[in-house]
């Protein structure tokens, strides 16, 4: 499948495919307004192509938020040459291709060498750890005075479930379908993939960085990565996928968007990927609902504790 990505050797745009060796970042856009987010279009897409382009340092060129910049510094230091961005990897007005991509973000996010998730609040906040003086001070371990155990001061170690990513549409299936993830959180970071979690803290001083690739080149080149979605990495019965697809609907429904017209936009991959599990024909799923099981997925209630979206 060919794609749009960062070179972020150049700093421009350029053409690849999903089988090209490429990060893929998942983060939050922030509220309509809120960042000055660089944008392609039909417009600028020449001049995005032309090297150093994106480069900061370079006068004339195309200003990036905070959170892309950091990806690609990550990026670099892993030694792959491609970031894939959905800001600026899709063609934002031209609505046949983006519409294309956008039903396959199954591909686009399980085909990445790993993702990169920003725990911050919109597209300028920081990867925390990346650059000196965007982390919080580690936390520290102290003894209880009756000596039975220990206890923990600082931020809390469940930062990305209480995050505003945890939270929205979109990031829903770019974690799901994410193979190995780099998870940047106010004080550690975090490596995810379906074998095994790692985190790594860190004891210098807080104005120092906290994070280097390095750290994590040999978890991340060691962890699993199949030729399937991680959703369906374990082998199950038709029952259980239908299950899985259930608790999935159930989560994201739970989860916020922008603009409420994304609302099957943004589960369109993940639908997608449950219809190749089910041996379906991959197009574009019924509303959400997948072919084989249409009878079944329309049997659907809200709890009594939820609040209807319509």
């Amino acid at each position: 499948m060919t794609l749009i990505f960062i070179d972020v050797e150049n700093l421009c745009l350029a053409y690849g495919t999903s089988d090209d060796r490429y990060t893929a970042l998942s983060y939050v856009w922030g509220r309509p307004g809120e960042v000055a987010m660089l944008k392609t279009e039909r417009h600028n897409f020449p001049l995005l192509h032309r090297s150093g382009s994106l480069d900061p340092h370079r006068p004339g060129s195309f200003p990036l938020p905070r959170t892309i910049r950091d990806a690609i510094a990550v990026t670099k230091e892993l030694c792959v040459r491609y970031l894939w961005v959905d800001s600026l990897c899709i063609v934002q007005d031209d609505t046949a291709s983006k519409m294309a991509l956008i039903r396959a973000m199954d591909v686009v996010y399980s085909r990445a060498f790993i993702t990169l998730v920003g725990l911050g609040t919109n597209a300028d906040s920081p990867l925390f750890g990346v650059r000196s003086g965007t982390r919080l001070p580690v936390r520290t371990i102290r003894r209880c005075p009756s000596g039975s155990g220990y206890w923990m001061t600082g931020a809390s170690p469940f930062q990305y479930h209480l995050s505003k990513y945890a939270t929205r549409g979109w990031t829903f299936q770019e974690q799901a379908l994410s193979h190995r993830r780099l998870i940047f959180a106010l004080d550690q970071v975090i490596f995810e993939c379906p074998m095994a979690w790692h985190f790594k803290e860190h004891r210098e001083d807080p104005g120092k960085a906290a994070y280097s690739p390095s750290d994590y080149k040999w978890w991340i080149d060691s962890a699993c990565l199949s030729g399937r979605p991680p959703v369906l990495d374990r082998e199950g019965s038709f029952r259980d996928i239908l299950e899985a697809y259930d608790r999935a609907v159930a989560e994201y429904s739970s989860r916020e968007l922008t603009m409420p017209s994304d609302i099957l936009n943004a589960f369109d991959g993940f639908a997608a990927t449950f219809e190749s599990g089910m041996g379906s024909a991959v197009g574009s799923p019924a509303y959400g609902l997948l072919e084989a099981t249409v009878s079944y997925n329309i049997l659907w209630y809200h709890e009594a504790s939820s609040t209807p979206k319509r």
